[in-house]
């Protein structure tokens, strides 16, 4: 999902917000980062911020992510829900429900940006686990409870005019028990994987890929190694939920804010706390903007 904003001009903005972070104890992914894609309507200085991700945990203080700015908004990502019910929050996209039965975080309306998350299902009758976190195209899917299934996969996130995706949502964490329960994927996109914390090496939640930088693969096991996958940086996925208690839950992805410019167009002027690289790409020179030093820097149009 995006929104569009404007008639077509010269310059084509993508915004893209900061992923939530995982939760942990068989939990919710975090929400992909609000996408939004706009244009700059002319000449003129734009404030201009990349959000961060979210933070995962091995606890209970895993966060949304950071908004990103240029002229629009894009929302932060919501953070996971916790075991025993927690939700989900609402972001961007909002963070899957943790085990045994939170809901679902949604998406702001504010905007476009994103879907909410899945709800997490029981995790001691063999499936369960946490929700997946929603995803800038698609819902996060719902845990499973029972023989045969498992926690939920992020949601997937959207393709941009860079030919790259955005702002998938993290997979959600299990435990494995009788019957076998999966960790949930991450969402196309970025979307960290889910840990599983059983006593296998297999089940893990596997990272979402076609993005900037993809996610990152949960792991599987017991004691600490059931972590959830990181969100891919600068692509705003969401952390991927851990496997088991007192594990690490996977940080969101950082955002990023990508400019296209006609050749034939004036070129662009950073303040100085601006990370930035440009590159030409047919008759365009595409800006990538990886990291803000303060929420005060600027882009300027002549």
């Amino acid at each position: 999902m995006s929104g569009v904003f404007g008639e077509p001009v010269s310059y084509r903005a993508l915004i893209v917000a900061g992923g939530g972070g995982g939760a942990t104890q068989h939990s919710g992914g975090g929400g992909g980062g609000g996408f939004v894609e706009s244009v700059l309507s002319g000449a003129g200085v734009y404030t201009l911020t990349v959000g961060a991700g979210g933070s995962g945990t091995t606890g209970t203080s895993a966060t949304n992510g950071a908004n990103s700015v240029c002229r629009f908004t894009a929302t932060g990502g919501g953070r996971g829900g916790y075991y025993l019910s927690g939700a989900g929050q609402v972001g961007g996209s909002g963070g899957g429900g943790g085990a045994d039965s939170g809901a679902g975080g949604a998406a702001t309306t504010s905007l476009p940006q994103g879907f909410a998350g899945g709800n997490g299902a029981q995790h001691n009758t063999g499936g369960g686990g946490g929700g997946g976190g929603g995803g800038a195209t698609a819902v996060g899917a719902n845990a499973v409870a029972g023989s045969g299934g498992g926690a939920g996969n992020g949601g997937a996130g959207q393709l941009s005019f860079d030919g790259f995706y955005y702002s998938g949502g993290g997979g959600g964490g299990t435990i494995q028990n009788a019957g076998g329960s999966d960790a949930g994927n991450g969402g196309i996109g970025g979307g960290g994987g889910g840990g599983q914390g059983s006593d296998t090496t297999v089940g893990f939640g596997v990272g979402g890929g076609s993005a900037r930088n993809p996610g990152a693969n949960g792991g599987a096991g017991t004691g600490t190694v059931a972590v959830g996958g990181n969100g891919g940086a600068n692509s705003g996925g969401g952390g991927g939920g851990a496997g088991r208690l007192s594990t690490a839950s996977g940080n969101g992805g950082s955002g990023v804010v990508v400019i296209t410019v006609s050749l034939a167009a004036p070129t662009l002027t950073f303040s100085a706390g601006v990370t930035q690289t440009s590159t030409v790409a047919g008759f365009n020179r595409v800006y990538v903007v990886t990291a803000t030093s303060t929420t005060s820097e600027t882009v300027t149009i002549s």
